[in-house]
């Protein structure tokens, strides 16, 4: 009597316990009757029933997530494409501009130049981005008068034209008219 109504009992509900732990969670476990062990194998049936609940509705998320992420990545990707482009045809126009452009930050680094800038300076494209304009001045000094004077009145009116010499690459100082524009990006 014990094994048919104990042990067998707690048998199939082990057995079904541990497909359940090991993610069956479709086991259904009957113990067929109504005491205590079968009450405990209804409670074990709730338990995976809400967790296959569970699973699913994670799994869906997980996979409308990655859908997203995915569309993300591919508008990301044609964003970057878009301003590739855009870069190739700015650079395009200041390369071809019969004008000497620099593009320069806060502390006069360089950022940008254009072909024509290279030319007039003597410096390639490569020499001159990342170094300051200092390189354009034949002193230290002239080029800290120039900025104690100039860059007040351009941060001011955001705008400056001024004449001055730029020193080429050859030692050679040459006479430039420069304008100046403030621009606002994001690094500020």
């Amino acid at each position: 009597i014990t094994r048919k109504y104990v042990f067998k009992p707690l048998g199939r509900l082990e057995l079904s316990a541990r497909q359940i732990a090991e993610g069956d969670l479709d086991t259904e476990i009957d113990t067929g009757g109504r005491d205590e062990i079968a009450r405990l194998a209804m409670t074990f049936n709730a338990m995976a029933h809400r967790l296959k609940i569970s699973f699913d509705t994670l799994e869906q998320k997980v996979n409308e997530r990655t859908a997203d992420l995915i569309d993300a990545k591919i508008e990301t990707e044609r964003i970057n494409q878009n301003l590739r482009e855009a870069g190739a045809r700015l650079q395009a126009l200041l390369d071809n501009y019969p004008v000497g452009i620099l593009f320069v930050d806060h502390d006069r680094r360089i950022m940008q130049v254009n072909a024509e800038m290279s030319r007039i300076s003597g410096y390639s494209q490569d020499e001159l981005i990342s170094g300051t304009t200092r390189k354009f001045y034949a002193t230290q000094e002239d080029f800290e008068t120039h900025g104690r004077r100039n860059y007040p009145i351009l941060h001011q009116t955001g705008a400056l034209e001024v004449r001055n010499t730029l020193l080429r690459k050859d030692g050679i100082s040459i006479p430039c008219n420069w304008r100046a524009r403030v621009i606002e990006t994001a690094e500020g």
